[in-house]
């Protein structure tokens, strides 16, 4: 068993992969996340999960771990199955944001992040823990999604989609939960080829629950239309309520997201509070959550 490092950028592969992390008999001490810059709501990133980003400190509070913080200010100069150090890479944010980590909290032997199917992110994250001397660690990897899906969905996970960017999802996907969509995202699957957990980049979450938290949170915000079938969430405030009975480990029955008029055209004028139900990336592209 291992003192480790969490990669957290909010999205449900990065908060279940620390669960059986846990389960496993690790203990997380800290948790890490790479933002974009100031005023910015969504970097396009070959490695890295940004989009609700604004979430990661409520989620953070609510596991109960303290945040180390980076800002991601490079780009991918090397998209080849093999990485080596490379100024103004991406991949060395990592490096600096999990040094700074290491600097903060010594005691820090492993690093756990939410890959799954990606090589193209495999590789990276270990090149980084390989060079500050620590073991990179994948509780999720080659899992099968179909099966990996169901079981986040059975121990409590919740989550809800902060960007969708296939076919099969128009812009009121935004904000609804993997527990609600299952059975769509399983004819999308059967239809498409959509992988149900967003494997391929279909889509990206954030966790507002599991059984680690606690508190459920709740995102405010409006829907930007990207263009090419792409919409995501820009997250404007983050609400976080006590669990029923005050302990980790309750499953909420709803999970809620506000849609408020975006300050930008293109969202409806009357978006207004939805209640939805409860839930929870990577082919080679696909990013660190």
């Amino acid at each position: 068993a291992m003192k480790i490092l969490g990669l957290l950028s909010g999205g449900k592969d990065s908060v279940y992969a620390l669960v059986r992390a846990i389960k496993a008999g690790h203990t997380p001490v800290a948790v890490a996340n790479l933002a974009p810059p100031s005023g910015k709501d969504e970097l396009d990133s070959m490695t890295f999960q940004t989009v609700g980003h604004n979430a990661v400190p409520a989620i953070a509070e609510s596991l109960g771990l303290p945040l180390i913080t980076g800002t991601l200010t490079g780009e991918c100069k090397q998209s080849g199955m093999i990485y080596s150090p490379t100024e103004g890479d991406e991949v060395e944010d990592l490096y600096e944001v999990i040094k700074k980590a290491k600097n903060e909290y010594p005691s820090i032997e492993g690093v756990c992040s939410g890959a799954i199917l990606s090589d193209y992110q495999r590789v990276r994250v270990e090149n980084v823990c390989l060079r500050l001397g620590l073991t990179p660690m994948a509780p999720l990897w080659q899992r099968d999604c179909n099966q990996l899906l169901d079981e986040m969905l059975d121990n409590g996970m919740n989550a809800v989609l902060v960007k969708t960017a296939a076919m099969g999802f128009d812009r009121s996907y935004v904000g609804r939960s993997l527990r609600d969509i299952r059975s769509h995202l399983l004819s999308l699957s059967k239809k498409y080829g959509v992988n149900p957990i967003g494997e391929g980049g279909e889509f990206e979450t954030i966790a507002t629950d599991c059984p680690l938290f606690k508190t459920t949170l709740s995102l405010e915000g409006h829907v930007i239309d990207a263009g090419g079938e792409a919409f995501h969430l820009a997250v404007q405030s983050v609400n976080s309520v006590p669990k029923e009975g005050g302990a980790a480990g309750v499953i909420q029955d709803e999970a809620r997201i506000a849609l408020t008029k975006a300050p930008q055209p293109g969202p409806p004028s009357n978006a207004s509070l939805r209640l939805i139900k409860p839930a929870c990336t990577a082919s080679e592209n696909a990013t660190i959550c």
